[in-house]
């Protein structure tokens, strides 16, 4: 960091953006100069305010929507689909127009033929909020699955998103 202010006065005056007279006033912080998109070799690297190039940013994990409904019914099952994520979760939202319609989520694993319920199943009132069901499988891959979500005692207007942590 001592030598980050002389670094950055040596390439400003070798690419010409500063005079030799007023490289910084004493006592104050250098302010950064604009770096142009074209290569240029001759110019030093300077390190980011955290002591990290910009390079080094890596991409972070995130939840990205593999299948997506809506509408009026009663229940909702996703196509089969095969995915090596080991941590899925369905997010459901639903309304019930106050007459105690509960939703219930759960995800179904194909095990030689049969569809087996992984996880249990998460139900709640459907009162406009999101419901999460997550999902974390441990033996092995995943590999065919599917995401049901039933409504009772009636049908109303539902959302589904099933999601992959990625």
């Amino acid at each position: 960091m001592r030598h980050l202010r002389t670094t950055m006065v040596a390439g400003a005056l070798a690419t010409g953006l500063l005079a030799p007279t007023a490289a910084y006033a004493v006592g104050s912080e250098p302010t950064p100069t604009p770096v142009s998109d074209a290569p240029d070799s001759s110019l030093p690297e300077v390190e980011g305010p955290l002591g990290t190039d910009s390079g080094e940013v890596s991409a972070q994990a995130r939840w990205k929507t593999i299948w997506y409904a809506n509408g009026k019914t009663n229940k909702v099952t996703s196509g089969t689909r095969w995915d090596r994520t080991k941590v899925l979760q369905i997010v459901v939202r639903c309304w019930n127009g106050g007459d105690g319609t509960r939703a219930k989520a759960k995800f179904q694993f194909n095990r030689h033929g049969f569809w087996l319920t992984a996880g249990g199943s998460t139900s709640g009132l459907c009162v406009g909020g999101k419901m999460y069901h997550r999902v974390r499988v441990k033996n092995g891959r995943p590999g065919k699955f599917r995401a049901v979500v039933e409504l009772s005692p009636k049908a109303h207007t539902v959302t589904v998103w099933v999601q992959k942590y990625a």
